[in-house]
């Protein structure tokens, strides 16, 4: 049965570390040192603006706005990770108070 626990746990391990599911997190960049700021940097403007250094500007921007999609949906899904927390000590703490 400790096996079959441990396991498990091995199993559950990577679906928590993203958001019980939900998808990507920011909380393992960040650890106990507070919530990570963004690490997305803008790309440089073209100082020729040939077709070259236009093409090459623009994927750079559709990289930058990428990344900080990606931000913004793992901050969206943690808080959703952590409303979900909160909502479940209480619910915990209910039952508890109602089975006095």
């Amino acid at each position: 049965m400790r096996k079959l626990l441990i396991i498990f746990g091995i199993i559950l391990l990577p679906v928590t570390a993203v958001g019980f599911g939900l998808g990507v997190s920011n909380f393992s960049l960040g650890g106990s040192l507070g919530y990570p700021d963004h690490t997305c940097y803008p790309p440089s403007k073209p100082v020729v603006y040939d077709d070259l250094a236009i093409s090459y500007f623009k994927s750079d921007m559709e990289t930058y706005r990428n990344c900080v999609q990606r931000y913004v949906e793992g901050a969206k899904n943690d808080v959703t990770t952590i409303q979900e927390k909160a909502d479940k000590a209480i619910a915990d703490y209910n039952r508890f108070v109602n089975s006095l």
